[in-house]
């Protein structure tokens, strides 16, 4: 995490509702690092290892129980759509980076079905106004931010049925 690094307010899509000197502020870099450490804490604590009695007794009490498949990826695409979401700058081409993982993030969520599929084709809409303004950006963010909630409040590993034989 290059905190040093200038990125170009310009290219900018998901903070473009904020004036270019905050966006090109360092202490906005460190709270948005400070964000991403904070929600992957609350995911760790809270969801990631939930099954084996929390992240407290994994760190004391290993070994772990196999993870599911389910769980590795909902745990990597989780982590990695935090990191989206607080990313100091999103340029067109990072869409392709996460787009794959959205709608598999929101069918984790119990928001409905209408909901789910207005969230993502209005993503789409937004990702595809060039350039971004103001009101696109910031639309991403609440939806983003919309998503975040859900997943906060679902059960991200819900119990699997046993197979009938």
């Amino acid at each position: 995490f290059d905190l040093g690094r200038v990125f170009f307010y310009k290219w900018t899509v998901n903070w473009k509702f904020l004036p270019e000197d905050i966006f090109l502020s360092f202490y906005w870099g460190l709270f948005l690092l400070f964000l991403t450490i904070l929600f992957w804490t609350i995911l760790a604590v809270t969801k990631w290892t939930k099954k084996d009695g929390g992240l407290l007794n994994i760190i004391t009490n290993s070994p772990l129980q196999q993870p599911s498949a389910q769980e590795i990826v909902s745990s990597m695409f989780t982590a990695n759509f935090v990191g989206i979401v607080f990313a100091r700058s999103l340029h067109y081409q990072f869409y392709v980076w996460y787009f794959h993982t959205l709608p598999y993030l929101l069918w984790l969520t119990r928001f409905s079905v209408v909901s789910k599929l207005i969230v993502l084709l209005v993503i789409e809409l937004v990702w595809n106004i060039y350039p971004s303004m103001a009101f696109s950006s910031f639309a991403l963010f609440i939806l983003h931010l919309t998503i975040l909630y859900g997943l906060l409040t679902a059960d991200l590993y819900p119990p699997t049925k046993p197979k009938e034989a």
